[in-house]
């Protein structure tokens, strides 16, 4: 960067307002959203342009369009701006004087039913925030999205372990069922009946052997797998019409594979587990609090109305 000197004396604000704009997409809401009068927002907008010495935004009538170089260095200032408001950050969060995004990283179609509430808690203590749901394919992905700042918080099929950088707790527990299209095919009664069905599963990228293939190696049997799909919206629409089995939550049954048939597993399976997983930089976060309780509350409810 041309003027990288001139770096350090920028200022929260003028990150507070690069995030405003990358979030609205608009200078006036930015503006509005920060309560900055508009023209000093122009004046403190090409200040940091000229101090990064790139364009940050390409303006086409009321929408701003960040570059490239913007959508790079987003991350990264999102993760340092808080930190730098995490130096002083109120005991008491006040959700409806809050700006901020709010960004949840979940497999969205396997919560679907989670996730609605979560937007319609959220939505009633900040109705004009910015929320967006990511979708979050494998866990590996966690860690990167959490510490880069590109997602608030995450809510994942629980892993063994998480990085030393993570936080954590039970979000919800789940038994699994056995889903299938009757037009098709019958329920399955015996674990042989279940071995010798073609299955499809879930794919999201990640190696290794299945919790299911180890208890039928156990006693000595193995399953085929001829169909697996990106997310469960993809898995249900190619079950339909076919003899094909999956095993997923029973939770499913009241949302995306409500047109399917389910019967329970023949054979032993530990319940599915959910955790709710966010950055420890965040643990004495009050926004971050905040959220979280909101979110186990979603989570408490279902599993009540579940009892």
């Amino acid at each position: 960067m041309g003027k990288s000197a001139d770096v350090l004396d920028l200022s929260g604000r003028q990150l507070q307002l690069f995030l405003a704009i990358f979030d609205h997409r608009n200078l006036t809401d930015a503006s509005r959203a920060l309560n900055i009068d508009p023209a000093n927002a122009g004046k403190m907008l090409e200040l940091l342009r000229q101090v990064l010495d790139a364009d940050l935004f390409i303006r086409t009538g009321r929408v701003f369009e960040p570059t490239e170089f913007a959508i790079h260095i987003e991350p990264g200032i999102r993760e340092n701006l808080a930190r730098l408001e995490s130096l002083a950050a109120p005991r008491i969060f006040q959700p409806s004087d809050d700006y901020r995004r709010i960004t949840v990283a979940a497999n969205v179609t396997e919560l679907l039913d989670e996730v609605i509430q979560i937007r319609d808690s959220i939505k009633k203590d900040v109705p004009n925030c910015t929320l967006r749901f990511l979708e979050l394919g494998s866990r590996d992905n966690i860690e990167p999205m959490l510490s880069s700042g590109e997602a608030d918080i995450v809510i994942t099929v629980s892993a063994t372990e998480y990085a030393g950088s993570l936080n954590g707790c039970v979000f919800s527990v789940d038994r699994h069922v056995v889903f299938f299209d009757p037009a098709c095919r019958p329920p399955v009664h015996t674990i042989e009946d279940f071995a010798e069905a073609e299955h499809a599963t879930l794919d999201f990228g990640r190696a290794g052997k299945s919790t299911i293939n180890r208890i039928l190696e156990g006693q000595s049997l193995s399953r085929r797998v001829t169909l697996s799909a990106p997310d469960v919206a993809a898995l249900g629409a190619l079950i339909t019409g076919t003899r094909l089995i999956s095993t997923m939550q029973s939770r499913l049954s009241r949302s995306t594979l409500s047109h399917l048939a389910y019967c329970e597993p023949p054979l032993y399976l530990p319940s599915q587990k959910f955790d709710l997983v966010w950055h420890r930089r965040s643990d004495n976060s009050a926004k971050s609090k905040w959220l979280r309780n909101l979110i186990m509350s979603v989570a408490e409810a279902n599993q009540f109305a579940r009892d």
